[in-house]
């Protein structure tokens, strides 16, 4: 009976994760629309720094084997099924955060590295680390 209720919430709802609020960066620029300059270089000069691609490569590594935990795991002990899409949504958030911290991007350029606090591509003000964000809709 708790598996058909795991199964109904799980074809009801999707998770969603990346820049899905109204962020805006120092300069006003919303975070979304900076993100995705620099995920693909389309900035004057610009180099992609492909951080959003190899995290979601990342993420969906592990992400069948950690479905099936879940989903057993909230079957059997008649856990809420929420719980599932929770989980994986903070999974990728960590993930894509920590693709950006990891780096492994071209270095910054000396005219960036003037007016940036740090010299790590990515990170000055950490605001659009804290941007990343999940949430789970009703489909």
């Amino acid at each position: 009976m708790h598996m058909k209720k795991v199964n109904k919430y799980l074809a009801t709802h999707q998770l969603v994760f990346g820049f899905i609020g109204n962020e805006k960066g120092e300069n006003g620029t919303p975070v979304a629309e900076y993100a995705y300059y620099v995920e693909f270089g389309l900035m004057k000069g610009g180099v992609p720094r492909p951080f959003l691609r190899n995290g979601r490569k990342d993420f969906e590594k592990d992400f069948f084997k950690k479905f099936e935990v879940l989903y057993h795991r909230c079957v059997n002990n008649f856990l809420e099924p929420s719980i599932i899409l929770e989980t994986l949504g903070i999974d990728g958030v960590g993930i894509i955060q920590e693709s950006i911290t990891k780096g492994g991007f071209a270095p910054n350029k000396e005219s960036t590295l003037k007016s940036k606090k740090g010299s790590k591509p990515l990170i000055d003000t950490g605001t659009m680390l804290g941007a990343i964000k999940h949430r789970i809709e009703r489909v």
